[in-house]
């Protein structure tokens, strides 16, 4: 949660430089390995267990852009991995979309391998039919584009 009173989904408007404390708590019927914040696809902070069957974390984080949080945990088993999720808060910077510049040139890589794959790839029932799928790769990786420069 944050500010305690903002959980998954939420949208929260911040202002540059803003703090606002974040808190996560896992439990589980097994013993937790690491219970983690995550602040735009990097863990931020984390807390190891020991045994422990719950796990809090609380602390202050300082924002200067657009971003998103969420919190996993995982859980020791040796059959297998165990794991939980959230999904993000979104704490946006005079309404600004969440822009994670590697994030973006990674997808923007996989968009060309795409391209390059469907050029070549046969099975189409009409050209038009390839056209038409390239056109949809193509537009996408603009946009992507777009929010490099202009996040």
């Amino acid at each position: 949660e944050v500010d305690g009173r903002y959980g998954p989904g939420d949208r929260i408007e911040i202002r540059r430089g803003e703090e606002r404390r974040l808190r996560a708590r896992a439990r589980s019927r097994g013993e937790l390995e690491v219970l983690q914040v995550i602040l735009n696809g990097e863990v931020v902070d984390e807390r190891r267990g020991q045994g422990a069957r719950e796990l809090v974390l609380e602390g202050v984080h300082r924002f200067d852009r657009s971003s998103w949080v969420a919190v996993r945990a995982f859980e020791r088993s040796s059959r297998s991995e165990v794991f939980a999720h959230t999904s993000p808060v979104y704490l946006l910077l005079g309404g600004a979309p969440v822009v994670v510049p590697n994030s973006v040139q990674d997808l923007l890589q996989k968009i060309d391998r795409l391209i390059e794959h469907t050029e070549r790839l046969e099975g189409f029932r009409a050209e038009a039919h390839r056209k038409e799928t390239l056109e949809v790769y193509r537009r996408a990786r603009e946009m992507l584009k777009q929010r490099l420069v202009s996040p």
